[in-house]
């Protein structure tokens, strides 16, 4: 890949932020700057090309234009992300299916939680981290599906003991001595998910490495320790 040309992507970039803003009736700078808190002359100096927005302003832009940061930047011609037809989609379907099974106040709380959990990893789109946070999530959501799943059968068989008078002191050991298998599954997916942010936050910045004096193989513990302690850490 050849040197960027600044100047030039300064200019495709504001020529595009001015078409998107312009297209929206009644939507002026002002508007804009308070929408993302900026200021206006800062959303006038994007426009007009005289400054680069950084990568989260440009991200931010993006959010609210409803495109790509690769349509900003000129990458891209398309102006609008593909809208996904969700309707037929059999996913959603056995989600939505399954909502309607519980109460209305407990379809809010989960489909709240869900649908901010997906905008957060929106937002980390193209980050390199974000394919590995998502298979985590998955494993996550998965051991506590299996986890609800098991405590179901388990309540109903202990419930048929007590039932008929066959439940013992040892039935009931058993089955606690089974769900420690799932915290240990679902605590070893939560250290992978925290292992990630450490490394999700260094690899934002060249500098953290610099202050942390990591090298090429850093221990995620020690890391901690330095931003927990103020420990200072060493790699080879």
């Amino acid at each position: 890949m050849g040197n960027i040309n600044k100047e030039q992507l300064a200019v495709t970039i504001g020529r595009r932020l001015k078409e998107l803003r312009t297209a929206q009736t009644d939507v002026g700078q002002s508007e804009i700057a308070e929408e993302l808190g900026l200021k206006k002359q800062t959303i006038s100096g994007y426009e007009n090309g005289r400054f680069i927005p950084d990568i989260t302003v440009l991200i931010a832009f993006a959010e609210r234009y409803s495109c790509s940061v690769d349509y900003l930047l000129g990458l891209d011609d398309n102006s609008c992300k593909e809208q996904a037809n969700y309707s037929e989609n059999p996913v959603v379907g056995d989600l939505l299916d399954s909502l309607s099974r519980i109460t209305g106040d407990e379809q809010d709380f989960l489909a709240g939680s869900f649908a901010e959990m997906v905008g957060e990893l929106a937002i980390l789109d193209g980050h390199p981290k974000r394919k590995e946070l998502i298979e985590c999530i998955g494993e996550l959501i998965a051991v506590l599906t299996e986890y609800i799943g098991k405590t179901k059968s388990v309540s109903k068989r202990l419930s048929e003991q007590s039932g008929d008078n066959s439940l013992t002191a040892e039935n009931v050991a058993v089955e606690w001595a089974r769900f420690n298998d799932f915290e240990r599954m679902a605590k070893s997916t939560i250290d992978d998910i925290a292992r990630m942010g450490l490394e999700t936050l260094i690899s934002f910045s060249t500098n953290a490495k610099k202050v942390l004096r990591i090298r090429t193989e850093w221990k995620p513990k020690k890391i901690k320790e330095v931003i927990l302690h103020g420990k200072e850490t060493r790699t080879k």
